[in-house]
């Protein structure tokens, strides 16, 4: 099980190494041309770092720009989200046919691209685009990477937390464990939340200013994943300075909005 220790001593929280496990890892992508041995050389990629989406225009062109075509078997980008899922399922072939169906302009001119639709219900965010080029009898590997902001178009409103479930007051003769859940809504639908997260102070009223994050995914205290209801589990032990804590409560969407502050005191005696 993976809790926070109360350790108000010398900061106000300490971290267990396996908290820190469950924060995930962010894909890095350099944005850069890898070096290219094989006989052709990158010239251009999609010519965009931000799109916003509208009622006309959804349609996303990517591309990528290679001399001497003549070597390529096949040029596609696998595009993922700010959750790091496939935007397709797939990776998305990227043709020189000169056919506009797919965004392409010129046949046989060293420009592959291909149309994404971009849908009002995708994540708000940073969008990591890798472009994989076979060359005949080479086979493939990764020759490019960038990112594009996407603004999905919706008017981008706060989160909302609410139903605070959290005990108020502990007599604290051993190790004890506090649950706390917090239910956090948001009218662009859940995938908007980006991060609900609780700062505490001690009953001398001062903090640490750290933040710590709840989890919403089914482990580490929270009964189901992705239903909104978001859980933190806490140590405390009888070396805890005796007295009423203050918990605050917020959250911040994909769009950088916050919700409002759920405060709750809890008192160790």
């Amino acid at each position: 099980m993976k809790y926070i220790v109360l350790n108000y001593s010398k900061y106000l929280f300490v971290i267990l190494v396996a908290m820190i496990l469950f924060q995930g890892c962010d894909k890095e992508y350099d944005g850069v041309i890898q070096p290219q041995t094989t006989g052709y050389t990158i010239t251009d990629l999609t010519g965009t770092s931000t799109f916003t989406r509208t009622e006309t225009d959804s349609v996303l062109t990517l591309f990528i720009k290679v001399s001497n075509p003549a070597v390529i078997n096949g040029i596609s980008v696998d595009m993922r989200d700010p959750d790091d899922k496939r935007v397709t399922g797939f990776p998305v072939p990227l043709l020189d046919n000169g056919k506009s169906d797919n965004g392409d302009l010129t046949a046989g001119d060293g420009v592959y691209s291909n149309n994404i639709i971009m849908s009002r219900n995708y994540l708000n965010g940073t969008y990591y685009l890798e472009y994989s080029i076979a060359v005949r009898g080479a086979g493939s590997k990764p020759a490019a990477s960038q990112t594009i902001i996407f603004n999905n178009g919706q008017n981008n409103i706060a989160p909302v937390l609410s139903n605070l479930t959290a005990p108020d007051t502990l007599t604290v003769s051993d190790t004890t464990l506090i649950f706390m859940t917090i239910e956090a809504s948001d009218s662009n639908g859940l995938n908007d939340i980006e991060r609900v997260y609780f700062k505490s102070f001690r009953p001398d009223g001062t903090t640490s200013g750290a933040t710590f994050s709840l989890v919403d995914n089914g482990r580490d205290g929270d009964a189901t994943a992705n239903d909104g209801i978001y859980s933190v589990i806490i140590s405390v032990n009888p070396s805890n300075q005796k007295g009423t804590y203050t918990f605050e409560f917020e959250a911040i969407d994909r769009g950088k909005k916050k919700s409002n502050i759920v405060t709750h005191r809890i008192t160790l005696l």
